[in-house]
């Protein structure tokens, strides 16, 4: 049975992300797999590690049904062997022990890992609550915040983006929250209808790379549903199923966002976000991306310095500051401070410094005020 790939580009882009989702080392060799099903409405990747299940549907020509398990990785290293472009074309064969890739020059063949029958399903729980986000909202609120999941297993909470129904100076928002414990970044997107009583839900890290990864920035919606266990998008002919992460999310914005909401900061600093970028990304060529950065304003300029292992003192100079307040003497850790330019989106950065080692620094972006973060200084 040949099925031709209607769209090679989307399919590659299909497979890429299933061999994300499955487990290289495992004691269950079927989850090294993708199940390749084909069907009248196309052909569909169906990948899982049992706490993913990623279900995507490409454009094919078929002629007769059938599915394979194949490796997911030995699929994918099959089409990067095949990999023209333009593409003249690009077949796939379903046969009874494997499959073959067929381009115009190559083909490749893959044996089945196991019978499709002994692939494993995943148990959802009922969905009660669902409502409907853009893809372009979704995926920059992600870009905006991913910085500051928590990759420490011993807080597991903390290893994925928390979505929950709250409000933003009275207007219902569904909040997306990340943090590590030294850094927090939330974004606050309108809350469509079905979303303003979601309950809290967090989102693991594994899930939110895999979602960045299928969803287009187009004008196409994304349906999200939520249950107790599981949460689902779908966009196109994608669907992501998802474990949630069991457990109770720190009550972050009692403690830690108002009172920085209501104090006055004894020194801010108004910046371009692209001044302050060039700025970091010059000083992580001479020193790790751990180091602390020394950082010091002198009238209107702001004073990045760091020290290297070896010694090197390398320094950089952000002009056209706005600075009030007090002169600002801190430190910060120049991987972080790297990671919030690439995160904000906007031309201006407002960074407030309060006279305490203890209490962290206030991120807003001045165009985009749905958004803000929170980073703690860096002791010497």
């Amino acid at each position: 049975m040949i099925i031709k790939i209607e769209e090679p580009e989307r399919f590659i882009m299909a497979v890429e992300a299933a061999a994300k989702v499955t487990r290289r080392k495992s004691s269950i060799p079927v989850l090294a797999g993708v199940v390749l099903t084909a069907s009248p409405a196309g052909l569909r990747l169906i990948s899982t590690d049992l706490d993913i299940v990623l279900d995507e549907l490409v454009p094919a020509r078929v002629e007769e049904a059938g599915a394979v398990l194949v490796s997911a990785r030995g699929l994918r290293n099959g089409l990067l062997a095949l990999y023209e472009l333009p593409w003249k074309g690009l077949e796939l064969a379903i046969e009874s022990d494997g499959a073959r890739l067929i381009g115009s020059r190559i083909e490749l063949s893959l044996p089945a890992i196991s019978p499709v029958s002994k692939y494993p399903t995943f148990s959802t729980g009922e969905f009660t609550h669902q409502f409907d986000l853009p893809a372009l909202v979704l995926r920059n609120a992600i870009d905006r915040i991913r910085f500051a999941i928590s990759a420490e297993e011993t807080r597991y909470y903390l290893n994925g983006i928390y979505l929950h129904a709250t409000k933003n100076d009275e207007v219902p928002v569904i909040r997306a929250v990340a943090t590590d414990g030294h850094r927090l970044a939330l974004v606050n997107i309108a809350a469509p209808e079905g979303g303003t009583e979601i309950p809290g839900t967090i989102v693991p890290r594994k899930a939110i790379r895999v979602l960045r990864r299928v969803i287009r920035g187009d004008d196409n919606d994304v349906h999200v549903e939520i249950s107790v266990r599981s949460i689902r998008f779908r966009h196109g002919g994608m669907t992501l199923t998802s474990k949630v992460i069991d457990g109770k999310y720190p009550d972050y914005e009692p403690k830690t966002i108002a009172p920085f909401l209501a104090d006055e900061a004894s020194g801010t600093i108004l910046v371009r976000r692209a001044d302050l970028a060039r700025a970091a990304d010059a000083l992580e060529g001479v020193a790790s991306r751990l180091t602390r950065c020394a950082l010091q304003t002198d009238g209107g300029r702001v004073l990045l310095s760091v020290i290297a292992e070896d010694g090197t003192v390398a320094s950089a100079t952000v002009t056209d500051c706005e600075v009030a307040g007090l002169p600002v003497s801190s430190g910060i850790n120049l991987k972080y401070l790297a990671d919030l330019c690439g995160a904000s989106h906007g031309k201006w950065l407002s960074l407030g410094f309060y006279d305490s080692d203890h209490k962290p620094i206030f991120i807003r972006d001045l165009d985009n005020p749905d958004w803000l973060a929170l980073m703690m200084p860096m002791r010497r």
